[in-house]
């Protein structure tokens, strides 16, 4: 049994980091338009580090807050879309399948979300195609199928999920995850997992990764001409056209798979985690997820980690 509620970071629920105030924003599906992203670089610009830094969700966090400054910025972000409820800042967590067409699916499971009571910041919905599955949703639409945290639920599409996550309310008494229920309801084998799409072209979209998953303020600039998926492998998928200098779209680029916490800007990290995994990338060398310490906050599903510790890593 969990003995408190979860702690995940929203707009409105602020964690005080070393470097300052760490807001979490929800992007349901990564979509953001070019708007929305303009509106978060220039919040970022105006009260935090001038950066975004993409979650393993979908999600971006704007870091090293001002004290003070997290009024004005839940108004910019309520009048920009992307704050569009008080009382589910924490729970609109949605990834969708990059280069499909999912918008009218995520918005339809956004007002769902909405529309009951807020499901635990740490619950997640995937909907599209067998990749989202790679990040273990609580519950998720793969092709036709429900999926409950990987099994086969059956035929079903978005009103079927939304009532299993209405179903997971029912039954919960402090749990935040499905796999933490013992669920009452019959399911079916394992659901096969997919991957992500590769780093580069796709036809008229390009998929794109920042390194270490955080978007600069020069990228953002360069990014915010057009509509911006954010997606949960730290990658985004842009136009074409768009310009992309400083992001990576080598499939074979070192930089694949490599990713780290927060490091120093969190008081528990032992090691610059951020800096040694620049200092450790080459060509050959197995991507790590670097972890400043055990906890090993932003650990991507399936990667191996390299933590640190009072003498090094293990």
């Amino acid at each position: 049994m969990r003995t408190a509620v979860d702690r995940c970071p929203g707009v409105l629920r602020v964690h005080d980091a070393v470097d300052g105030g760490l807001v979490r924003v929800r992007v349901p599906g990564g979509y953001l338009t070019g708007a929305q992203l303009a509106a978060l670089a220039d919040a970022s610009a105006s009260w935090g580090d001038g950066n975004l830094d993409l979650t393993s969700r979908g999600n971006v966090q704007l870091r090293g807050l001002r004290p003070g400054t997290t009024d004005q910025l839940a108004v910019a972000l309520v009048d920009a879309g992307l704050l569009p409820s008080v009382t589910h800042d924490t729970s609109r967590n949605v990834v969708a399948s990059p280069l499909r067409d999912l918008h009218a699916e995520v918005a339809e499971i956004d007002a769902g979300i909405q529309s009951m009571d807020p499901l635990p910041g740490r619950f997640l919905i995937g909907v599209g195609g067998p990749d989202v599955l790679t990040v273990r949703p609580d519950l998720a639409v793969v092709d036709g199928r429900l999926v409950v945290d990987g099994r086969d639920g059956g035929p079903g599409a978005v009103p079927e999920l939304l009532e299993a996550a209405q179903h997971f309310l029912d039954l919960r008494r402090s749990e935040w995850r499905v796999r933490e229920l013992t669920w009452d309801r019959p399911l079916g084998e394992a659901v096969p997992v997919g991957v992500p799409p590769a780093l580069g072209r796709h036809d008229t979209r390009v998929v794109a990764l920042p390194p270490l998953g955080r978007l600069t303020s020069a990228m953002l600039r360069q990014l915010a001409v057009g509509p911006v998926q954010l997606t949960p492998w730290r990658t985004v998928v842009v136009p074409d056209s768009t310009e992309l200098t400083g992001l990576v779209t080598d499939p074979a680029s070192p930089w694949v798979g490599v990713s780290a916490c927060a490091g120093v800007a969190c008081a528990k990290a032992l090691r610059d985690v951020r800096s040694d995994a620049v200092a450790a990338l080459a060509p050959g060398v197995r991507p790590l997820h670097w972890s400043g310490c055990d906890r090993q906050c932003g650990l991507p599903a399936g990667a191996e980690s390299r933590v640190a510790t009072a003498d090094g890593y293990a």
